[in-house]
């Protein structure tokens, strides 16, 4: 017979115990110094390695973002060489990176310098990426041109875009451009079934016509029909208000 048992005997259990308690203070310990793996992190210097290339990976993205922030807000000021040159750049990014929100970034950076053809190229084509973020982007980004390609992208996305974010952001961006097919379709989305396309077109509208009915999409549809409609005089208040928008 096996001297082997299931249960402790009177002898063993309070060394048993004692262990018990020892490596428990030993995790416990370990564990709130540097973590319950502390020894194989110790052993094992692969470990150690790739976290100091994760810390590095995420101070590296950090700092291109910091870039794409500071690009944005001295781009227009460069010298046409170095504006080139950046676009140039911008643009190989904007089809290359993998990342999202680099992409976003890009187009961040682009909408600053609107009279390059090259910015509005490259824009034209991020209207077209997966990711929806950066399609709103693009769709706030092309409010800042008048050229007939954006307009055109403008009125593309506003209709077919699968994103409804999308959608509503480039249908407020078309009040920049004043051409009568624009306001043609901002007056067709008067009578979209979507109360949200609907305030989209009266707050391009209003940009488009310096007009304001103050959302008022019936009276929105009468002007734009041709009837004489009286606009709105905005409160005391409200025009308070517009000073610190």
């Amino acid at each position: 017979m096996s001297s082997f048992s299931a249960k402790p005997s009177g002898q063993d259990a309070p060394n048993r115990v004692c262990l018990f308690v020892c490596l428990s203070f030993l995790v416990v310990a370990t564990g709130c110094a540097d973590g319950p793996f502390y020894h194989m992190k110790k052993l094992n210097p692969i470990i150690v390695q790739q976290w100091n290339e994760d810390k590095k990976r995420a101070a590296i993205y950090e700092d291109r973002i910091t870039e794409f922030d500071q690009l944005k807000s001295q781009i227009a000021a460069y010298s046409p060489e170095d504006r080139s040159r950046y676009i140039e750049t911008l643009t190989q990014k904007s089809i290359h990176d993998t990342s999202p929100e680099i992409r976003r970034r890009v187009a961040m950076v682009l909408e600053e310098v609107p009279d390059d053809s090259r910015s509005i190229d490259a824009l034209v084509k991020l209207s077209q990426d997966k990711n929806e973020k950066v399609r709103m982007t693009v769709a706030k980004s092309l409010a800042k041109t008048t050229d007939s390609t954006a307009t055109q992208t403008l009125l593309s996305m506003a209709s077919k875009d699968k994103s409804q974010a999308v959608k509503l952001l480039a249908i407020e961006s078309l009040g920049y451009h004043k051409t009568e097919e624009v306001k043609t379709f901002l007056a067709q989305q008067l009578n979209d079934r979507s109360p949200a396309t609907q305030s989209s077109a009266t707050i391009a509208l209003k940009e488009q016509t310096g007009v304001d009915f103050r959302g008022d999409v019936a009276k929105w549809k009468q002007y734009m029909n041709g009837e004489n409609v009286e606009p709105e005089v905005p409160s005391l208040a409200d025009q308070v208000m517009s000073i610190w928008r």
